[in-house]
């Protein structure tokens, strides 16, 4: 409640209880997520609008540098809240061990890197990483396809694999794999070392990735999601006068 008071002390309005903010169905609602991503978007009317990812700088992050050689580069990150997923590193060190490739990870602080075993040399981890920094210099990006995650991807042409854990994350995975903007790994049992391999390796060496995520990176650009967000707002309360 606390950020909703801050929020009404700022600009006015009503005090929304968290639950008023985030489960009910105003008048007017802005999405910030490109509607290629939204499942069923046909069936979303007018008073739902498409803004596109807000894309910016974040407040604290610090500058980040790539490993220093000539190398391809993975990035390996479960996101920032349901990152508890100790069993899945190992299979992820397995997979990249022999491959002539760099790999960065972002585990989050609830995984111990010693209970992790052997860390492969061409692997180095961290707790957290500013992501946005870290994608505009990587080749490949493993993700949970969270659709933060994905529109930052796609927003910094960076093909995925994608390994879904719960929820909307296997309706935005099916979306890459449909865009042909990556590939995707659905069910635990599938998560193996020799399928993760295959599909870093596919995402790396075929240019049809890339050459797809540039189209639809060219329009997140230009469209200017924050600008859409910000231009959609003063439109909405300028109709209700």
């Amino acid at each position: 409640m606390k950020f909703a008071e801050e929020l009404q002390e700022k600009y006015g309005g009503d005090l929304l209880t968290p639950y008023e903010m985030f489960a009910v169905n105003p008048e007017f609602n802005i999405v910030t997520v490109d509607k290629r991503f939204q499942p069923y978007a046909e069936t979303f009317g007018d008073d739902f609008f498409f803004a596109g990812p807000q894309i910016g700088q974040r407040a604290g992050e610090d500058d980040w540098e790539g490993p220093n050689n000539e190398k391809k580069t993975i990035y390996a990150s479960l996101g920032t809240v349901f990152n508890n997923q100790p069993w899945f590193w190992p299979i992820m060190f397995e997979a990249v061990k022999d491959l002539d490739i760099n790999l960065i990870c972002s585990i989050g602080n609830m995984v111990n890197k010693n209970d992790l075993g052997e860390i492969p040399e061409n692997v180095t981890i961290y707790e957290f990483l500013p992501q946005l920094k870290v994608l505009q210099c990587i080749d490949g990006f493993v993700s949970h396809a969270g659709i933060g995650s994905i529109m930052e991807a796609t927003w910094f042409g960076v093909p995925t694999v994608c390994i879904p854990l719960m929820g909307d994350q296997f309706d935005t995975a099916k979306k890459v794999v449909e865009m042909e903007i990556g590939r995707a790994i659905f069910g635990h049992e599938e998560i193996t070392a020799e399928n993760l391999r295959k599909e870093i390796m596919d995402i790396i060496e075929n240019p049809k990735y890339r050459e797809n995520l540039e189209k639809i990176q060219k329009d997140m650009h230009k469209n200017n999601g924050p600008a859409n967000a910000a231009k959609a707002a003063v439109n909405w309360f300028e109709s209700k006068k």
